[in-house]
């Protein structure tokens, strides 16, 4: 069985070498549609690292492939192991051209991750293995306003624990690709039927910020939006040890008596 090849987060490798913690930097590559196809020859390579592969429920249609990296090194090495057989990046030339007014016209991103803007991280990462959905929420801070965003993840922290939300996540910073002052955060979720909870608490979270908060964000955030995303396995490229809580979905495999 020829193994998946594209897009999910690098954890038997990066995750080894972090004790455990999320990934240091991810590079997200996206391409224009839907098309879960693999954007990059991680089998042929056999590359030493985990590719979450994702397609946009909401928003833009894209296919996302997150690369998670220990280093810019990782980086460079694929990238150099990539290049004789892909050509340009993500291979598509221009028809991979994705117009978004919030990500930016990029087709290759790179983040770091930031542990003080993120919600219960560890659990996050465990769920990631057994994940079918992402939910990614995108924020864009005001010009000069970056040093804010560190506190304005400390109110939603709150808030989330004022009505013990069950959705943790990772958050990540934008370094590279993408318009100053973007975060990207990463929350997976075993089923859509995740997001009822946080509607049905929603009046717990608005009480969880006073007006402090309130004007603190509103000066700190310029734009803030949230898109739903499917996880493709036939599009990932992850280890056995990644893989392994829920083989059958990663590696496709079916009950022969259906």
């Amino acid at each position: 069985m020829r193994l998946p090849a594209l897009a999910c987060l690098c954890l038997s490798c990066c995750f080894a070498q972090n004790g455990g913690e999320p990934p240091l930097l991810l590079q997200l590559v996206r391409r224009a549609g839907g098309d879960a196809r693999p954007m990059r020859p991680y089998s042929e390579l056999q590359a030493p690292l985990n590719v979450w592969g994702l397609t946009t429920l909401t928003g833009v249609s894209e296919a996302w492939a997150l690369e998670a990296h220990d280093s810019f090194a990782s980086i460079e090495e694929l990238d150099k192991r990539l290049n004789p057989l892909d050509g340009p990046r993500a291979g598509n030339g221009d028809s991979g051209f994705v117009a978004d007014d919030v990500l930016g016209p990029s087709k290759a991103m790179v983040a770091i991750y930031r542990p003080d803007a993120s919600y219960r991280p560890d659990q996050a990462l465990k769920a990631l293995a057994r994940a079918r959905y992402v939910h990614v929420t995108i924020y864009r801070v005001r010009p000069g306003m970056e040093g804010g965003f560190a506190r304005v993840a400390g109110y939603r922290r709150h808030a989330f624990d004022s009505m013990n939300l069950d959705r943790p996540d990772m958050a990540y910073q934008v370094l590279a690709g993408a318009p100053s002052g973007t975060y990207l955060l990463l929350a997976p979720m075993a089923s859509l039927r995740v997001l009822d909870e946080g509607i049905s608490r929603r009046e717990a979270s608005v009480r969880g910020y006073d007006s402090t908060d309130s004007k603190t964000i509103a000066d700190t955030i310029l734009v803030r939006e949230q898109r739903l995303l499917r996880v493709e396995p036939a599009m990932s490229w992850v280890s056995d040890e990644f893989a392994a809580p829920d083989m059958d979905f990663w590696r496709m495999r079916t009950d022969p008596k259906q």
